[in-house]
């Protein structure tokens, strides 16, 4: 029987923790991994799934609101966020939602433009690693950030820090107790500026706690 070697070598013990690291790669230590994406971007898809295919990560596509869908649009906010800023700020909202619906503990925020590090599953096993128990956001990629203190000190070259002033929202991920912060913080009804801004802003002010590291996700 061809499984039975496997099972001589392997104790059960070791094959469950076999597949909790297979599953734990599959989605970089997250319950859930989303991408933020235009339905009739249907190249930037085929790009990432060959990307996710590569790297053996299961992803998830988040139908995000179109600029030109004015009857969603009209409903929130009286900010002067152009169109596409608000489409942006909403499909995050809507996925933050989405995340409490489902009762997730965590999920991995992306946008369609983002690209991965070859060794992500390496990087992020380093950084879970000194990813406090408390956390609410981690920025796994960011446009631009200073460098606060470091968080932990399990790796030499795959270090997390805190937060200062994270920009972009290409790649982040939130925990439970984040999520329901956001939601309230980021009322799209009074939106302060586009999402990454308004993320950028509570960080500032201290009202959720986020670190980051430099970076494993960029954006093309």
């Amino acid at each position: 029987f061809l499984l039975q070697p496997l099972f001589d070598y392997y104790s059960y013990k070791e094959l469950e923790s076999l597949k909790q690291n297979k599953s734990f790669n599959r989605t970089l230590g997250f319950d859930h991994i989303y991408v933020v994406h235009l339905d009739h971007r249907t190249d930037r898809r085929k790009r990432l799934d060959n990307i996710a295919s590569y790297l053996g990560l299961d992803i998830d596509y988040f139908s995000a609101l179109s600029k030109d869908d004015e009857r969603v649009l009209n409903r929130y906010g009286t900010s002067e966020l152009s169109p596409p800023q608000k489409a942006t700020y909403l499909s995050h909202y809507f996925l933050y939602k989405l995340m409490v619906d489902k009762n997730y503990n965590n999920i991995l925020i992306l946008e369609d433009d983002a690209d991965f590090e070859l060794n992500i599953t390496a990087i992020m096993t380093d950084i879970h690693s000194d990813l406090p128990s408390s956390w609410e956001i981690l920025f796994v990629g960011h446009c631009f950030e200073a460098t606060g203190d470091q968080v932990g000190e399990t790796s030499s070259v795959h270090r997390l820090y805190r937060s200062i002033f994270p920009m972009c929202s290409h790649a982040y991920a939130i925990s439970y107790s984040g999520v329901r912060k956001l939601i309230e913080l980021l009322d799209p009804m009074i939106p302060r500026g586009p999402i990454d801004y308004s993320l950028m802003v509570v960080i500032e002010e201290g009202k959720i706690s986020s670190s980051t590291t430099h970076s494993a996700v960029e954006s093309f």
